[in-house]
């Protein structure tokens, strides 16, 4: 509790952000006592609001800057949804690895139930997603490879929902559904950011309360000094204005195709809220790191419906010095020949694209080349007939010399002919039935034939 606070004493006491209009950073520096209750700061520290931020920050950078981990997310659905279509539970199991700007998220199984039995999902996919020079995704259902692998620039301002992909654990690693920036940064940028002046006991533990008005919603953390200072709550609160991914929450309404019964009310979003509890910490590698906490949301609609869901996130195998190479933490595995497609905002060449051996490449139909090949040893090997395998011809019998052409001649090129029309027939035949298998192929695809 004391390495933050025995470090400080006479710091900017600034809990709120200087006008945008003016030119320069005002900075009061004052001598401050004591900022909470009891003698927990003493007489040697004084500490703000946004030091606070930064401690949270400090708290998330062990985990979120190198780690790998596994993460297991069971969440019920309350409220007006159409059960008909959406799921009553989820449970998805998941693995983490990050190393700076290198992610990767692949959810090994996520099954939604409708009933109660959870031996019957309705829905059993899975997904990888993997940031590295870019960004590569690919999704399967049940235990069928991956039908295709989506390429695309590496996404800076989407890395937090890509973690998002892994569940309502993103929330333990500070990303809040709805937002693409991560609440630390959110939290430097609203416009006031204040500590109530007393601490507030959660699950027993003394923490400090930070409170922020934020575009993406009004942000409390309940941070436990004690721990590293991880959140032992935190709550965010949106109305119809806050924002949600950008856009303000009130028009987040989803879009249904015509003729389709929507999952959720039709009606405008006018308060969204997400509580984080119950958490358990533990110590790894010096460090403390949220290992379990429980997420709920409440949704509220302009037509008085709601809608809510409860999650318990476990944590486990967290390691914070891994061996990335050796586990191939963010391989792209998929088989050779998977398709390709790109989303690089260039034009479409016609070209069909593949995995192959750990890069893209052009597409190949092996079976199309083995059958050209052989074809192309057959017309190789095949010998035009010698002079001595032509009709016997009499020494008295003589050609007309006024055409100026060798009787042996005559006959190598009438076999060369027939052997250059037999390869032309041959690879007419194989293009064909190239052409129809490709065909075929797209058609079980829903692709067009290029």
């Amino acid at each position: 509790m004391n390495g933050l606070l025995s470090e400080l004493r006479y710091r900017p006491y600034v809990t709120s952000r200087p006008s945008r209009g003016v030119d320069g950073v005002l900075c009061f520096v004052v001598l401050y006592g004591a900022v909470m209750c009891g003698q927990a700061l003493g007489d040697e520290a004084v500490i703000n609001a946004q030091e606070f931020v930064s401690a949270y920050e400090r708290s998330l950078n062990a985990v979120i800057r190198r780690s790998v981990m596994d993460v297991q997310t069971h969440t019920r659905y309350e409220g007006a949804f159409e059960w008909e279509l959406a799921p009553k539970e989820m449970r998805q199991s998941a693995s983490l690895a990050r190393d700076g700007r290198r992610h990767a998220v692949r959810v090994h199984a996520k099954r939604f139930y409708v009933g109660d039995s959870p031996e019957q999902p309705r829905i059993d996919q899975r997904m990888t997603g993997i940031a590295t020079d870019r960004f590569y995704q690919y999704q399967a259902e049940k235990e069928r490879p991956p039908s295709a692998v989506m390429v695309a620039p590496y996404p800076e301002k989407a890395v937090p929902t890509l973690v998002g992909a892994s569940g309502m654990g993103c929330v333990l690693d500070g990303v809040i559904p709805g937002s693409t920036i991560p609440l630390p940064e959110l939290l430097r940028g609203a416009d006031s950011v204040s500590v109530r002046p007393e601490t507030e006991q959660v699950d027993g533990m003394a923490t400090f309360v930070v409170e922020a008005d934020t575009p993406d919603g009004k942000c409390t953390l309940w941070l436990d000094a004690e721990h590293g200072y991880v959140p032992r709550r935190l709550s965010v609160r949106r109305t119809g204005e806050h924002h949600w991914y950008g856009s303000p929450l009130r028009s987040a309404v989803l879009d249904v195709p015509e003729g389709a019964t929507p999952v959720e009310p039709r009606s405008a979003i006018v308060a969204d809220e997400l509580v984080m509890d119950s958490v358990k910490v533990e110590s790894v590698d010096g460090q403390w790191v949220i290992r379990s906490a429980r997420v709920n949301t409440v949704r509220t609609y302009e037509n008085g419906q709601s809608t809510r869901s409860a999650s318990r996130i476990e944590r486990s195998a967290i390691d914070l010095s891994p061996d990335f190479e050796a586990l191939r933490a963010f391989a792209v595995d998929v088989p050779n020949g998977t398709p390709v497609h790109l989303m690089l905002g260039q034009a479409d060449s016609g070209i069909r694209l593949e995995w192959r051996d750990g890069q893209i490449g052009e597409y190949v139909d092996e079976e199309v080349v083995d059958v050209l090949t052989k074809q192309a040893d057959k017309l190789r090997s095949q010998e035009v007939k010698p002079k001595e395998s032509l009709p016997n011809v009499s020494s008295e019998t003589t050609l007309p010399q006024s055409a100026g052409v060798d009787p042996g001649t005559e006959g190598e090129r009438v076999g060369s002919v027939w052997a250059i029309v037999a390869g032309i027939v041959a690879l007419l035949g194989v293009a064909g039935w190239a052409f129809m298998r490709r065909r075929s192929t797209c058609a079980a695809r829903g692709e067009h034939v290029k």
